[in-house]
């Protein structure tokens, strides 16, 4: 997968759950729709690690790919998006990264 596939594959996520955490989510994180929330944050990430990964600062894009990581998994735990999205996601931003090293 290149960077440009794995962006377009990001920026088509929809919330998989429209009442994340079942409905919780109100009371825990103050939203009612923290699957939205969550996604668009991964979707700024995503488009944050293409701009590093297309540089040359080997820094900057560790520091991007881990807050991919870990926004791919925020979005699963809140259940914005299924396991399997997310491994594929990940595996991606790794497999990428491997290459720049």
């Amino acid at each position: 997968m290149t960077i440009d596939e794995l962006c377009d594959q990001v920026m088509r996520l929809k919330p998989t759950s429209f009442m994340a955490l079942g409905g919780a989510a109100a009371g825990i994180i103050g939203s009612s729709d923290s699957g939205t929330d969550a996604i668009a944050q991964l979707q700024q990430a995503t488009l944050r690690f293409a701009q590093a990964f297309k540089g040359d600062d080997i820094e900057q894009i560790e520091v991007a790919k881990k807050d991919v990581i870990g926004k791919v998994m925020v979005a699963m735990t809140m259940d914005a998006m299924t396991e399997e999205k997310a491994d594929q996601i990940a595996e991606a931003v790794i497999t990428l990264t491997k290459g720049k090293k």
